[in-house]
Formats: structure tokens, sequence, C-alpha cells
């Protein structure tokens, strides 16, 4: 959203195209008084922005006196600024679920549900102001993971002077214990931060200043921009010095400084109206404006009348709370009456609590009382307010207690304290240099969190038809289920109904929302086996070897599916090799126009998302091939919303070196500046200077769009590439999606044989967001005057099925795929196992099934470390089989 009026106290205008998203206040002191800070950030960009969002990633229990049943900062912000709509959808996670989560190891399942909660939120907001939930569970470290996730700025907030006033404690509301988990929320969220700090009795600048150092730290370790900090409570007799001597220290550090906000005596007093609140209490009697004032001491009333009037009479100034139990009424009518003295003691209101000794229905007098009020109010004799007066059903000794632990906190109908932080941030916060520094903030990686939402929602969008061909394996059923209960692709399972249902039932699965075919009783064999003979006939294959084929290899008739529009992709690789998913597409989806087929995986970093390619298909491209690799990476980061800085990485970086490995990674980048002047590219480059800033900005000289934030890694070969990949993934814990196969008219995906129920899941989404992309027809030269070139009726069949083959058809077409008989007879299966299992067969994946001499560059496969390679030296053709 555009910033659309000029931010600042009046002074500094932002630039037009400066997005502000979301500003991340954490408060790295961790006792949670920072709603000053809350209100005067909301407050100064409402003034300037129409569109203002509040949101809370954990979400405190609501109190019990909350109208709209949520947690209290949530409601503060959504009734003191009139904001509209739902306020539940203000909130990620409520805490005692985060807290269970947390303890259960769930913590990515919780950064998730808070994304997802966040980005539903946002999309109408012009800024969302996010308060870490560091003071109630997981402390900085779990502000810095969603603030990460977010994508959100940091800024530090720190608490001053807790010297509490009477009836002041430090919370509110039970905490949650912390956890090493927060900073992450900051890092989910992918948001800058502010740190916020509470200032504290005895604490010197020095004690401050490291403080503020130390959890800084967590943020960057995180990969958060960190905007600054500001604190809260400073005490105000030396606010002026530490002020002064902050800012310098924490300018040295190169760490902004945005102000601090002196104690107030308001602000820490505990008025009626949180009384009421923080003991369920009801307003008897009084102006309901008269329970926002505060009281400056507590007496408990059990002497007579005439005793507690002359222990009220030796303070004059004082405004105390009188307590004392609802059988002692001659006390408020005492009291009453000195109100309606102009020379009477003067008290802040008076707390009933139950009698120790209460009979049910016993009123003491109540309705009396209830008289003497109303008539005072109807007479007209008595023109002020009257004596506010509160009522709980808690026994003097627990409201006593219940008294001694309340918060000075911050209600919607404390007017003055809400007014009075207004003010104070306004005097002693620099908002302009935290505008400053969000619109500095340009982030161009995106995170983890980041990736995976946008994946899935372009699924739901436009669900896909994807066939898993490996219907035997419990974790491809367990995500089949998944992914039709989420909508995210329409899926087909092939095998025999009754075995797959039965499975299912024992594994406690739905697949209601699956089709499942089995082929050996399918009414579209032929046609695929016509297909087939088609595709490759120039290789020798007959209808005799292409039946027994697509009979005994899953994938192939899976992959013909997919040729003929019947699916829009296959996943497979769970139970088998690299070699047995990718070779039957390698046949019969390969593109005329990207004769190279390559790939790459998504490495899901901690702070980022990279791509690395190709890691899995080519050995040992050549210049023009790494070139095609290139192109073909960036185009489909684009199609997955990740922006294209291509680095195509060398021992070298811009001739630093020179051999001819790194000629050829030049000429490489010459042809791709050549041919796509659109990508932005930049190499020889080593990795180190490609993907970190600091070091781009030692080793590269001048201007570079890509060094130091390259989002793609071009490998010089396969060794290289695939090693690289496997020892960040183990080193760093980071998830590799892939390999995912490019350069093919219909996506065929493969699994590593050691993948869980989330990795092929991934892999579906990743398969279907490119098939939604890739609808062109697969068509097939049919040569007449071969021996096997098929009948005129067929030839008219597969050009129907290859016209029909776009996406409206190919949708249409899965109700095509019925589970009905088909019209031929079970085949015998070839004398090898369905999965290609000859996983030790280097010489068969590096030929044709149809017995057709090896391609002159063989394809060598890897997908995780669990595959062997597929390729080996020429070996005298085979007989063909399966």
């Amino acid at each position: 959203m555009v910033a659309r009026a000029a931010l600042g106290n009046g002074s500094m205008p932002p630039s037009p195209s400066t997005e502000l998203q979301c500003l991340f206040l954490s408060d790295v002191s961790n006792v949670g008084q920072r709603t000053p800070l809350l209100l005067g950030f909301f407050n100064y960009f409402e003034r300037h922005l129409p569109h203002v969002g509040f949101f809370e990633p954990i979400a405190a229990e609501a109190l019990a006196t909350s109208e709209l049943k949520i947690d209290r900062h949530v409601e503060l912000v959504y009734k003191v600024f009139n904001m509209k709509g739902d306020a539940r959808h203000m909130t990620g996670v409520q805490d005692a679920e985060a807290a269970r989560m947390i303890a259960n190891g769930q913590n990515s399942d919780l950064l998730d549900r808070i994304y997802s909660a966040y980005v539903m939120y946002k999309e109408d907001k012009d800024i969302v102001i996010v308060e870490g939930p560091g003071p109630l569970v997981g402390g900085t470290e779990l502000d810095a993971q969603i603030a990460a996730a977010l994508g959100a700025p940091v800024l530090m907030t720190m608490t001053g002077s807790l010297a509490a006033a009477p009836c002041q404690n430090t919370h509110a509301f039970p905490l949650l214990p912390p956890r090493p988990l927060p900073t992450q929320i900051a890092a989910a969220l992918g948001a800058p931060v502010l740190m916020t700090m509470t200032g504290q009795p005895n604490l010197t600048v020095a004690d401050y200043f490291n403080r503020a150092m130390v959890k800084r730290q967590i943020f960057l370790d995180h990969h958060v921009d960190v905007l600054g900090i500001v604190l809260n409570g400073i005490p105000r007799a030396s606010h002026a010095i530490m002020t002064a001597q902050l800012r310098d220290r924490f300018a040295q550090a190169g760490l902004p400084f945005a102000g601090a906000i002196p104690s107030d005596n308001l602000l820490r007093t505990v008025r009626l109206d949180e009384v009421q609140t923080g003991l369920g209490a009801a307003r008897l009697y009084g102006d309901q404006l008269l329970t926002d004032v505060e009281f400056d001491d507590i007496i408990v009333a059990c002497q007579r009348l005439e005793e507690l009037l002359e222990i009220l009479a030796e303070r004059p100034a004082g405004r105390p709370l009188v307590v004392t139990s609802a059988d002692r009424l001659d006390i408020v009518l005492g009291l009453l009456a000195a109100q309606l003295s102009v020379s009477g003691p003067g008290v802040a209101g008076v707390l009933l609590t139950q009698a120790g000794s209460s009979r049910t229905g016993r009123n003491y007098a109540r309705d009396t009382i209830d008289r003497i009020f109303a008539g005072l109010m109807q007479s007209g004799l008595y023109k002020g307010s009257l004596l506010p007066v509160l009522s709980t059903d808690m026994p003097l000794r627990e409201a006593l207690a219940r008294l001694g632990s309340l918060d000075a906190a911050i209600l919607p109908s404390s007017q003055r304290k809400i007014t009075q932080c207004k003010r104070l941030f306004e005097q002693y916060v620099d908002a302009n240099a935290v505008v400053a520094g969000l619109q500095a903030v340009k982030p161009t990686r995106m995170t983890p969190k980041m990736f995976m939402h946008t994946l899935k929602s372009m699924c739901r969008a436009t669900p896909q038809h994807i066939v898993l061909p490996e219907s035997e394996d419990k974790r491809v059923l367990a995500a089949a289920a998944e992914v039709t209960a989420r909508g995210l692709a329409k899926i087909t399972l092939l095998g025999e109904q009754t075995t797959i249902l039965a499975e299912a039932k024992k594994l406690g699965l739905d697949l209601s929302g699956c089709n499942i075919h089995n082929p050996q009783r399918s009414d579209r064999f032929e046609k695929y086996v016509d297909m087939l003979v088609a595709a490759r006939s120039k290789k020798g294959m007959t209808r005799d070897v292409a039946a027994d084929t697509l009979n005994g290899d899953v994938n192939f008739y899976a992959t013909m599916m997919v040729a003929a529009g019947d699916a829009d992709g296959m996943v497979s690789g769970a139970i088998h090799t690299t070699a047995s998913t990718i070779r039957p597409a390698l046949q019969v989806l390969k593109s005329s126009e990207a004769p190279l087929v390559s790939s790459i995986f998504f490495l899901c970093l901690p702070d980022r998302l990279v791509v690395y390619g190709d890691c899995a298909v080519n050995v040992n491209p050549s210049a023009a091939d790494l070139a095609q690799i290139a192109i073909t990476s960036a185009d489909t980061a684009e199609a997955f919303g990740i922006e294209p800085l291509v680095a195509m990485l060398s021992y070298s970086t811009l001739g630093s070196g020179a051999g001819p490995d790194v000629q050829k990674v030049a000429e490489a980048v010459a042809i791709v500046k050549k041919r796509r002047p659109d990508i932005k590219v930049e190499g020889p480059i080593q990795y180190d200077a490609a993907i970190d800033p600091k070091v781009a900005a030692v080793k590269v000289q001048g201007e570079s769009e890509v060094a130091g934030k390259a989002t793609i890694f071009i490998f010089p070969d396969l060794n290289t590439g695939n090693n690289t990949y496997k020892a960040v993934q183990q080193s760093t814990g980071a998830i590799a999606m892939g390999p995912v196969m490019q350069g093919l008219l219909k996506p065929v995906n493969d699994l590593s044989r050691g993948c869980t129920v989330p990795d092929i899941i991934n892999t579906i989404c990743v398969t279907s967001i490119q098939a939604s992309r890739l609808s062109r027809p697969v068509v097939f030269n049919y040569h007449q005057d071969h021996p096997s070139a098929p009948s005129h009726a067929a030839a008219a069949a597969m050009a129907t099925i290859a016209a029909n083959a776009e996406k409206a058809a190919a949708l249409a077409s899965v109700e095509r795929i019925a589970l009905t008989p088909g019209l031929l007879p079970p085949k015998q299966r070839p004398d090898r196992s369905t999965d290609g299992s000859d996983k030790g067969g280097a010489a068969r994946a590096s030929r044709s099934t149809d017995g057709g001499a090896a391609p002159s560059k063989p394809v060598r496969s890897t997908d995780g470390g669990d595959k062997p390679a597929a390729a080996a030296p020429p070996a005298p053709a085979p007989t063909p089989s399966a």
C-alpha cells in the first residue's frame, strides 16, 4: 500500500513509492509496560495514513470484563481509535495454544499460523503495527522469529522505572514461562523491528546499553532489520542526562535512538476503573466518569465511623480508596455526608466486599441506601457528583490481596491516561526518525514462510490435477488426503480401488476427495499406447513394447496421462529411483523450445529462500547449457513470486582468477545477457560475494544489481551443485524442495525416497503451480510410412487429445477418468519390478526403454543422496523391455 500522506510531525514527507507495510515493536526488557508507545505510534500513523492496523501474533486471555472477549491491548487500540471490522482478525494464536505448540516442538506450525493470520489481516492496510509477544511468551527469541517471517523491521522498546505506586505490580496477568523461541516471530513475518525497553530503578546507562546490544544481536542473528530503540519510563529525575548519554552511546554503536518517555505519576497510578476491572466489581453509585480517577492510598474501614473520619481528617489532601464490608453501610452514608460538605474529608471511592458471615439473600438495607442516593439526584439539592461506590463478591482479605497485585493498566475507559500517553509520545519520541528508517528498509528477499504461504495461496486459487502413481506408499496416501482436504490440488491415485481404500481406512485417512484410477482396467489404455508409439516411433517403438511398457511401469502410464491432458502433472519417486521417475518424461514431454531439461532446488534457509540449479540432472553443462539453465531457472523462480537475481557461480569473482572453468561461466553470462537482457545476472562470481552484501562490497567493484543479494545460484557442474545443496541442507537444517524439473512440456517432479508427508505436499504444490503456467498441448509427429503408424481413426483421436490438452479441456478430462472396467484384459507383467527397481541398473537407466540408443549426453540424476546415478557407459542394445 503506498503511503498517501506526509508522515512525521508535519516536516518529513515520505517517498510516494515507499511501502510502509509493517512495524514490529519488541519489548526487549520483557516486562510488558509499553502501552504509551503503542498508543503513541498508532496515533502518529493514523494522523497521516487512512488504513492503519494493529496485530497481536500471540494474544493474551481476555479480561473477564472484556466486551469484545479479546486481548486487552487489541481491545484498547480497537476502541480508542474506533476501528472497524472483526477485532478477532487482529490476533494470531491464543497464548495457551501457543504455549502448547511450543511445548510439543511445533514451532514451525505456530509460525505458519501466525503468518497466515497476519497476511489475511494486512491485505487492505497501509501499515500494520505488530506487538511482539515477548513479555507474554517466549521472550526476544520468539519476537525475532515472528518478525523475520513477517518481513517486518523491528523497533526495540525498553521500559524504565518500575517503582510502583500503591497497589501496583509488574504484571497484571500471569505470564507463560519464557521459552527459547521468540525472535523467530519477527523472522517469520520478515518484519523490521523497533526495540522497546522499560526503565528500572537503579539501572545505569551502561546497563540499558548492554542489554539493548545483546537483544539487538538476537535479531541480527535472525537477519531481522532493527530500526532502533525507544525507552519508556526512565526515572524523571535523571531523564535528561540519561537520555543524552544513551543517545551518544547508541549512536556510536550504530543503533538509532528514537527517544525515551519519562516515568509519569498519572500513568503509574491505579485508578478506580482498573479496580473495577481487576476485581470484577459492580458500580453501585456514582458517575461513570468518576471511576477514571486515581487514588493514592488504601484505607481499610473496620473501625467506627467517627474514628474513620478522624483518620481521613489527618490527611486532608489525600484521595484514598476506602475498603469495607458490605454490612458497614453506615460508613457509606457517613462518607456520602462528608462529601456533601465542602469542608468534609475527600475520598476517591468506596469498595464494598462480601461480609464474612453473610446470609443468602440479605442486602443489609441496600434498598434504603439506593433510595437515599436516588433521592439526592432527583431532589436537585445537590448539584455535584455522587461518591463512587463499587461492590465485589470477594471477601475482604481476598479483595485486599487482589488490590495489592493490580497493575497500573490503561483501559479503554482511562481517558486521562490515554490523553497523557499521546502527549508524552509527541513530546519525547522522534517518530520521524522511525519512519525514515522504515522507509529505508527495502526487503528484497522472500522468507520461507512467505514462500510457503504464497505457494499454498497460488494452489488454492487455481487447483490443478496431479497424478500420484505410488499409491502403495502410505506417505503418498496421507499427502493425497491432506492436499484434497486443503483444496491445494485435484489428486488421482493409480492402483486398485479396493486395496487403496482398505489401506486408507487402516491409516484413518479420508480419500473421498481423490480420484482412484486403475491402469489395468482403463478404457484409455489403447489411446496411450498409440500416443507412445507415435512419440517413440523413430526409436523403433512397437505397439507390443508400448503396451508392455505402460502395463509394467506406473510412472510411464502416469506420464502418458499428463501427455494426453488427462492430468496436469505427475509426482513420483517415493519408492522409485530418479531415473525411473523422469525417464518417461524425457522421452515424451521434452520441449522443442527448451530442449535442455534441467532442475532446481528451493532451499528454505532460516531467513530467506534461494534457488539452486542445476543440482540433479546435467553433469557437465557447456556454456550454452549453463545459459539455458540460468534462463529457465529465472523464469521458474519468477513464476513462484521470487525476484530473479541470478548469480553464475565460479571459483573466481569477476576476473579475479582465470582458467577454462571460469571462461565457461563468463561465456554463459554473456549468452544470458544477449538472449535475455531483462534478466539481472552476474558472474563469474563466488558464492560468498553473491549472497553476502559485506563480502560483495569488498570483492565486487562498482554497482551490481545481483552481488550480495542473489536469489538464484547457478552452479558450474553437477558435482559442485549437488554437494553444495546437500552441505547447506545438512549443516543448517534448511528444507530442500526438489528437484523441480524444468524444460518439459508438462511438469513431472521427483521425490526423495526418504521424503516426508510435508515434502510430498510441497512437491505437489510446486508441480501444480508449474502446471498452471504450462498449458501447451503435447503434439506428436506421426510418420505414416512407419510400420507402427497408427490408424487414421487413432491418429484423429490423438490429434483431438493434443488439441484438448489446454487448461479447460485438461480440467474437464478429470471427469473422464472413471472407475469403470477397462476394454482390455490385464496383460502379463514383464519380468521386471514396476518401480524400475533394478536400482543399480545404470545401463538400463541410461538407455531408452524401447531399445533406442542412449542419448549422447546421458542424464545422471540425484535427489538427495539416496538414489544412484542413472548413467553408465553405453552398452550393447538390449532386448526391448518395458
